[in-house]
């Protein structure tokens, strides 16, 4: 279990900055490494602060929901909807498959040149089912500071499987889906967007 994920110090002088998509990029490519690097579960340390970024213990956070007590109301944050969204396509129970993505990095990764992984089964699950996700434009320079585009893909207890692809370029990015056993889309995917494609075999 991943546990105590939160925004902090790092991205600015405010703790909460509402509205921020930005700190909601964070949290997507948080969610999707630690996925990807063999995590079960994923938590983070809170859901709901208030303006302040607390209460806290000396170390203000922002948060997926703000609270504003003196308003009487709260402010859903973007992080809400990309936590949303994950727990949506990823619900209790899925298993997490292996994606080919030549554009696939990670933070840790800053200068590591992109190679192609060669595609296996997770964990002896769907054994034939492969998914291929690339890029159809150019190739990138070989070394890149931040990911490109990123994805994630599993098999779901009612027998769907997702593929989250998120882009964190500043300009659209032309992808292809490929799942062997059903074909092939070619779609563009926004400029700092997380976009999910369900299918049934």
């Amino acid at each position: 279990m991943y546990t105590e994920t939160s925004i902090n110090g790092g991205f600015g002088p405010k703790a909460v900055d509402l509205g921020s998509w930005v700190r909601a990029e964070a949290y997507i490519h948080s969610i999707i490494e630690t996925f990807t690097h063999w995590t079960q579960s994923y938590m983070d340390w809170n859901l709901a602060v208030d303006l302040e970024g607390g209460p806290t213990m000396g170390m203000p956070v922002e948060g997926a929901v703000i609270i504003n007590s003196t308003g009487g109301e709260f402010y859903k944050q973007p992080i809400f909807y990309a936590m949303g969204h994950f727990s949506k396509f990823m619900p209790p129970g899925a298993r997490r498959i292996q994606v080919e993505s030549n554009q696939n990095t990670t933070l840790g990764e800053h200068n590591a040149p992109i190679e192609p992984a060669e595609i296996v089964d997770y964990g002896g699950y769907g054994a034939g089912q492969n998914l291929n996700v690339s890029p159809t434009n150019p190739p990138i320079p070989p070394f890149v500071l931040v990911p490109v585009t990123v994805s994630i893909a599993t098999s779901n207890p009612d027998g769907s499987f997702s593929v989250i692809v998120y882009n964190s370029k500043n300009e659209p990015q032309h992808v292809k889906i490929e799942e062997p056993n059903l074909g092939s889309i070619v779609v563009d995917i926004e400029a700092h967007s997380i976009n999910t494609f369900v299918y049934w075999l």
